[in-house]
């Protein structure tokens, strides 16, 4: 460890320079040592990095990043449809997600800069960044299409649906997603380099759940945000009633996507002989309006009306009655969006990674 002053106060962190002293060999084998570079022996190399930790010696980053041509820097950008009326703070989700992509980046000696939605590349020029991860990519997204001109390295958590359109297969799965055994397939194709979970075989999974509760008449509440988990639900929605042979009860609210929309389209559903028996809420932020509807309508949860949310959120786990819903794992999510971008910074070939996401049964479901 580095020494310690004699009043307690941590002194200078040791250079290259005290390093090679304490070693007994050049600056510059203290360098080649340290970098792998050079023509020194494994011996040499094994002794100087021994030396090196016990002086707790630490690399100037500043000078090894004008070596290397590269200034560590990562764009993080949460993107929002125009329509949205919730900010990236408000989703649990997103918090799990940055915080994960901080440490991941962190471990690769990457420094992870958050940047605000939306941002053009008069923005972007500015900033003297290696890569980008963009999370939840709108359609025909203006700030991917400007990092592609820039010639910046992204991925992007979801896909970006005007590079890929529909498509089968994923490599490099990363595990099943909920009610699968497998990585199971998800749309997807020709840009790559994204990192997701199977959002249709997540939700096939958890209106399957519904269906073993009882539910005959489920409604699936969703968003016209152009967003690929927003689509995927809703693509899978359908294909589960048509298997089924029953009338879909969708609800893809407008934008801008507001809570009184998603109260009304809820109320509706709750109204009537041929009411809903069951929920589906793509939407985090649309779990208040829901339920606010659902009781208005007189109803009880699981009673009347089964509630299952397709994302995890301290609202799910600490609702009366707590909800079942779907972790995403977006710890998960964001080790492999930082280990894909330093593949693509690296200059791999495209994949994408395909995170399980397990369904959490709780009181609201039978």
């Amino acid at each position: 460890m580095a020494n310690q002053a004699g009043d307690g106060r941590r002194s200078r962190a040791a250079g290259i320079r005290e390093v090679a002293a304490a070693a007994g060999v050049s600056p510059t084998t203290v360098s080649h040592a340290l970098n792998g570079m050079g023509r020194i022996s494994e011996a040499t190399r094994r002794h100087v990095l021994e030396v090196a930790a016990r002086l707790d010696y630490r690399a100037n980053p500043s000078a090894r990043n004008m070596r290397s041509g590269a200034s560590g820097l990562i764009a993080v950008i949460n993107q929002l449809s125009a329509g949205a009326t919730w900010e990236a703070a408000d989703l649990e989700y997103i918090m799990r997600l940055n915080q994960a992509v901080s440490r991941a980046a962190w471990e690769r000696d990457s420094y992870p800069t958050l940047l605000p939605p939306g941002v053009d590349a008069g923005f972007l020029a500015r900033i003297p960044l290696d890569g980008a991860i963009v999370a939840d990519p709108v359609h025909a997204d203006l700030t991917l299409r400007a990092l592609d001109e820039l010639g910046i390295p992204t991925v992007t958590v979801g896909r970006d649906d005007a590079a890929d359109g529909p498509g089968s297969g994923a490599a490099g799965t990363s595990g099943g997603a909920a009610g699968t055994s497998g990585g199971g397939t998800s749309a997807g194709g020709g840009r790559g380099w994204w990192a997701d979970n199977d959002i249709a075989a997540a939700t096939t999974g958890a209106l399957e759940h519904l269906a073993a509760g009882g539910a005959e008449r489920v409604c699936l509440v969703s968003a016209d945000t152009g967003q690929s988990y927003m689509t995927d639900a809703v693509a899978a929605y359908a294909s589960w009633c048509a298997a089924r042979g029953a009338a879909s009860r969708l609800h893809v609210l407008p934008r801008p996507v507001r809570a009184d929309d998603c109260y009304a389209a809820v109320a509706r559903e709750c109204a009537g002989p041929d009411r809903a028996d069951a929920l589906y809420l793509v939407v985090e932020a649309h779990v208040r309006p829901a339920l606010a509807a659902v009781a208005d309508a007189g109803l009880t949860v699981p009673g009347d009306v089964q509630v299952a949310v397709a994302s995890d959120s301290v609202l799910a786990r600490t609702g009366r009655p707590p909800l079942t819903a779907l972790d995403l794992h977006p710890e998960l999510i964001g080790a492999a969006v930082v280990e894909l971008l330093a593949a693509r910074m690296a200059g791999g070939a495209a994949r994408t990674e395909l995170v399980r996401a397990d369904l959490v049964v709780r009181a609201s479901t039978r």
